[in-house]
């Protein structure tokens, strides 16, 4: 009787400690889903600075924001299918146009030359013995003309293979630096897979995107000077060497500019540039200030002040005088577009503008 009261205290004891473990675990978790439950800020508002859009005189030069890229990039691939067998690139090497950085296993080809070379002479026998035997009229001339046709074709086929084992090195075909690396050796690849991306950042450029109205005053070989705020107080020389012939769908067309053996040295591809191109062409133009920009990967746009939110609207910028850059298209005179605090906003944030 007392071993069993015993054994029932016991498992009292667990029970016990087991709810009481229950009630801390869940007390735990109340605290752990309070901290991570989501709290709805949309309603929030993002405090902005705003500017009013304002015909204004531009005077002097032209010009535009651009962005510099490199001159040329390109892929390495191979030419013959295979397991890449060794491959000696990496990420910010230099290249040379022509080095050979890899090469292609071969081996199963040279097995595959070797059969269709045995086919070869055996059908190049089988054909003197068939021909001896139609001219002796002890054959028929189809047989001839099938051995002739197979012979024909395995010629072809080991054509075919050698040039593949010629072609098993894997070359550079432009000169510049590594960017990214996509195989590594012992991998498979087929022809036209890229291994690896190069550009070429020896030689840079600089594109912009010019108003049908202002297309028409730039010309070929036209001398250019380009600035950046990442190098301020600098200034470098590039001469206009593309024009499209087409404008895209907001008539725009995009002007390249290359830069000289300085500006290709100091500057490096992504960074945003200013590009005077030397030609006036005053009069009166509506103005924003720069910095309500919002430049994306397609289009540039500006956010505008709509009562207490923010609507996102694509521009077209054209010619920047200062802090004060050309709007063609987009918005109006007397529109509010925000300065600041854009990278808080999507479209219909709440605002709250702060230097009305």
């Amino acid at each position: 009787m007392k071993k069993t009261l015993k054994a029932i205290g016991i498992i009292a004891t667990i029970v016990g400690i087991l709810a009481a473990m229950g009630l801390v675990l869940a007390g735990n978790k109340k605290k752990i889903d309070e901290k991570n439950k989501f709290i709805d800020r949309s309603a929030v508002p993002v405090s902005v600075s705003v500017a009013k859009a304002s015909m204004g005189d531009l005077t002097g030069d032209m010009s535009f924001s651009g962005m510099v890229e490199s001159q040329a990039d390109a892929d390495i691939t191979v030419n013959a299918p295979g397991t890449i067998k060794t491959l000696s690139v990496a990420k910010g090497m230099w290249v040379r146009k022509g080095q050979v950085v890899g090469t292609v296993d071969s081996e199963q080809l040279k097995l595959q030359l070797k059969a269709l070379q045995l086919t070869e002479t055996k059908l190049a026998a089988d054909l003197d013995r068939v021909k001896a035997l139609v001219d002796g009229n002890a054959a028929p001339a189809n047989n001839l003309r099938d051995l002739e046709f197979n012979l024909a074709s395995t010629k072809i086929q080991i054509e075919q293979v050698l040039h593949g084992i010629s072609n098993n090195q894997i070359v550079a075909p432009i000169s510049g630096m590594v960017l990214a690396k996509m195989i590594e050796a012992g991998e498979f690849c087929n022809p036209g897979m890229p291994i690896a991306r190069i550009v070429d950042v020896a030689s840079l450029k600089v594109a912009v995107f010019i108003n049908e109205k202002h297309i028409y005053k730039i010309n070929d070989d036209q001398t250019a000077t380009v600035t950046s705020d990442a190098l301020p107080g600098k200034s470098f020389q590039a001469k206009v060497n593309y024009i499209s012939p087409i404008g895209d769908e907001n008539h725009n067309y995009r002007v390249e500019v290359q830069l000289d053996a300085e500006g290709s040295k100091a500057l490096k591809a992504g960074t945003f540039t200013l590009v005077n191109l030397g030609t006036s062409d005053g009069g009166k133009a509506l103005l924003i200030p720069a910095n309500a920009l919002v430049t994306g990967t397609k289009e540039t746009s500006v956010y505008i002040a709509q009562g207490d939110s923010a609507k996102a609207v694509p521009i077209v910028a054209g010619r920047r005088q200062g802090e004060m850059v050309e709007v063609i298209s987009g918005i109006k005179d007397g529109d509010l577009v925000i300065t600041s605090g854009q990278i808080n906003l999507t479209e219909g944030s709440n605002i709250a503008i702060t230097n009305q």
